[in-house]
């Protein structure tokens, strides 16, 4: 099927179905069209960070885009929608661009960020960097965390922010937060691969394999994952951004 070799990930964020179609021209160049319909703009939202590259170049199609060498991309409601060609020409680039705006202009609804990648998207310096998770899926493959040991969360935010990464989840409650902080620790204190373990109240801190510094931090109900050289940086950046959440709207 047309999300084979990605079908958990799609499914994970809230896949519903998919088409597909290619076309050609005169020339014989080929451009791909993917259509694909989410569980809502969430999970539109969610599956094209997940896809879209940090280094294309925003473009204003449907909601949210970015303009590749070889692709168009963008969500629009419930809809994330990938064209891509077989040349990265500026006529090539022309045409992407026309379709994608034509097949925006075609799908109904609109959609905004979710409020928790909405915080990470302007507060970070590079938003494009932002990506949105649903689960240890997306969790695993946009993060250095292991899925396996950190989950449950009902959603998440992550970002590469200067000396630091970070990972923001947030948790149906308090209690299901400690409980996966808990089973965190543990698992990191027991890994062979970890040194400097060190464990505080609602708060760890190791160094990986590779020498940097990582740490861990629950605040009610969210757990701030954080690695890099300025580890107290990244947990300030997740107080802001917890505090913006939890504020009365």
């Amino acid at each position: 099927s047309l999300i084979d070799g990605a079908a958990d990930t799609h499914l994970e964020y809230g896949f519903v179905r998919a088409i597909m179609q290619t076309y050609s021209n005169a020339q014989d160049e080929l451009v791909q069209v993917e259509i694909y319909e989410m569980r809502d703009a969430a999970a539109a939202y969610g599956i094209y960070t997940f896809h879209a590259g940090d280094e294309a170049k925003p473009t204003d199609i449907g909601d949210e885009g970015v303009l590749g060498e070889y692709y168009v991309m963008f969500w629009k409601g419930a809809f994330f929608v990938m064209i891509s060609g077989s040349e990265s020409d500026a006529a090539q680039e022309a045409i992407l661009t026309q379709a994608a705006q034509s097949i925006a202009s075609k799908l109904q609804g609109d959609g905004q960020r979710p409020p928790l990648a909405e915080q990470f998207f302007h507060l970070s310096d590079a938003p494009m960097a932002v990506k949105y998770l649903k689960g240890a899926i997306g969790l695993f493959n946009l993060s250095q965390f292991d899925g396996n040991v950190i989950n449950g969360f009902e959603e998440g935010a992550s970002v590469e922010y200067g000396t630091f990464d970070v990972v923001l989840l947030r948790y149906a409650s308090e209690q299901d937060a400690a409980k996966n902080f808990e089973q965190a620790s543990r698992a990191y204190s027991a890994n062979a691969n970890v040194t400097n373990f060190s464990a505080q109240a609602n708060a760890f801190s190791f160094e990986n394999s590779e020498g940097t510094l990582v740490r861990g931090e629950q605040m009610q109900a969210f757990f701030c994952l954080i690695s890099g050289k300025t580890a107290q940086d990244a947990a300030a950046f997740c107080q802001v951004i917890v505090a913006l959440e939890l504020a009365p709207q």
